[in-house]
């Protein structure tokens, strides 16, 4: 019994050591894309730059995202609920190429003879796996053109879209069903009580 807490305090350890040598590759592969010179000097700059973030970021992972509230779901899913790594280079180019391709439908937007931009507040609830995968979900959202998340209180989640295109994109929900395949999975439907809201009046909460 009492090498159980120190097993799983080791395998924590080794998740969290996982992650940040994974975080900072990807912070690497950016700075070397954005940067496009590969000789020993920026490579280097940029492994001392990738560090020094890494740092800045210690007090952030301390915190934990939802103390108050960590189970949302019969689940029983928490906050610490583990990534799948494996999955997760799977999403990330699936994620960079729905950026890109409603980054080029943003921009064409103004440009067509007739925009169809009629901004609406989405509010519905995503029952992720934990928490965690509900601010992933959440931030998702955020970096796709076209939508904003706004509020996340508990499963619920408030989107700014920016069209009816976007919005009905969004709860398609591939992009829910997908983040949650990277914790673990969850029953369908993931995305349930929609509510587009239109006028101000519509905003405060049922």
């Amino acid at each position: 019994m009492t090498n159980e807490p120190r097993a799983s305090s080791r395998e924590s350890q080794r998740h969290r050591r996982r992650f940040l040598l994974f975080e900072g590759l990807i912070l690497l592969a950016i700075w070397l894309s954005l940067s496009g010179y590969f000789d020993p000097f920026h490579v280097g700059l940029g492994v001392v730059t990738v560090a020094f973030v890494l740092w800045l970021n210690r007090p952030a992972r301390a915190i934990e995202v939802d103390p108050e509230r960590p189970t949302l779901d019969p689940l029983g899913g928490t906050a610490e609920a583990p990534i799948r790594f494996f999955r997760l280079l799977l999403y990330l180019p699936w994620l960079f190429w729905q950026m890109l391709m409603s980054g080029i439908y943003v921009a064409h937007l103004p440009l067509a003879r007739r925009p169809r931009i009629a901004p609406l507040i989405l509010r519905f609830r995503s029952h992720q796996p934990s928490y965690t995968a509900q601010v992933f979900l959440g931030n998702s959202i955020t970096l796709t053109p076209g939508t904003l998340t706004l509020d996340i209180e508990g499963d619920e989640l408030t989107v700014h879209a920016i069209n009816e295109h976007s919005a009905d994109a969004l709860l398609a929900g591939s992009m829910a069903r997908r983040v949650a395949a990277l914790f673990g999975g969850a029953p369908e439907p993931l995305i349930t009580d929609v509510r587009k809201i239109r006028l101000r009046s519509e905003l405060r909460r049922r």
